[in-house]
């Protein structure tokens, strides 16, 4: 029996290929908001990091959080122009979903359990739409990649798409079954992962977002043995992930070191 979890999936994917499919990057949002009818996407002071659907008689809003003054100085022309940085972009996507799954009957979800499970229904389906199927195939199709190379084919995607890396990273993690990746950033403690495309894979969960990595562990070590300046990258071996990943040793790992942290990939990730 269908859940309704899949049911919305199923509704949202079929609803990005419809708006985006076979569209080059980067994805146009201001053509698919009119197709909606939305009428109005601008910033009012809210939670940064999340936006709003608003929906009244005569029209449909998107609200946005106000960008600080420094991302307002490197945008100065957002309001005019539509321009929007990659998270406004990927939270813009998200807020269409939820107003196609309106539109469709969806009810508001109860509790925070079925919340946070809408949430990512609505993240998938901004993936999809800002990264369509021919942008996926056009860099995967050619065959079988190193972690190294998958690394370099996510930033590109994320730059092409206009996306969060994070949003580029689940694509092709969802296109690749064994195939994962996260992103570290640097805390007091140590490292900590903030995001993982292996949070909902069978057997990984355990290695979901919130993840600590302490300086005593073995995989901080290595990982700052690569870290230099921006742009450091290397291949690191499996069994450096013992502590929080049982890894086959045949999986092949790779680290890249930039201005925003330490990303890793992982391919042909074989568990023990």
């Amino acid at each position: 029996m269908i859940t309704k979890w899949q049911a919305y999936t199923s509704l949202l994917q079929q609803q990005a290929y419809s708006l985006s499919g076979g569209l080059p990057l980067w994805i146009r949002l201001q053509p698919i908001c009119s197709t909606l009818e939305v009428t109005e996407i601008t910033r009012v002071p809210i939670h940064k990091g999340r936006g709003l659907l608003k929906i009244m008689e005569t029209d449909v809003r998107i609200l946005l959080p106000e960008m600080d003054l420094k991302a307002a100085s490197q945008s100065r022309s957002s309001r005019t122009l539509g321009m929007y940085t990659p998270t406004e972009r990927f939270v813009i996507a998200h807020e269409l979903g939820h107003l196609i799954l309106l539109r469709n009957g969806a009810p508001k979800p109860f509790g925070a359990s079925e919340y946070w499970k809408l949430e990512e229904v609505c993240n998938d389906f901004a993936r999809r739409l800002l990264i369509n199927e021919e942008a996926i195939n056009e860099r995967l199709g050619r065959g079988d990649y190193s972690a190294s190379s998958l690394l370099k084919i996510c930033a590109g995607l994320a730059l092409d798409a206009k996306v969060p890396w994070s949003a580029a990273a689940y694509r092709i993690s969802e296109s690749l079954p064994d195939t994962g990746f996260f992103r570290l950033e640097p805390k007091q403690y140590g490292l900590k992962i903030v995001v993982s495309t292996f949070a909902n894979k069978d057997r990984t969960g355990w290695i979901g977002s919130g993840k600590k990595v302490r300086q005593k562990d073995p995989l901080y070590k290595v990982l700052f043995e690569i870290k230099g300046m921006p742009g450091a990258q290397g291949q690191i071996p499996a069994n450096v992930f013992s502590d929080i990943l049982d890894l086959n040793l045949n999986s092949d790992c790779a680290v890249y070191h930039d201005q925003y942290g330490i990303k890793v990939a992982i391919v042909k990730a074989i568990f023990q």
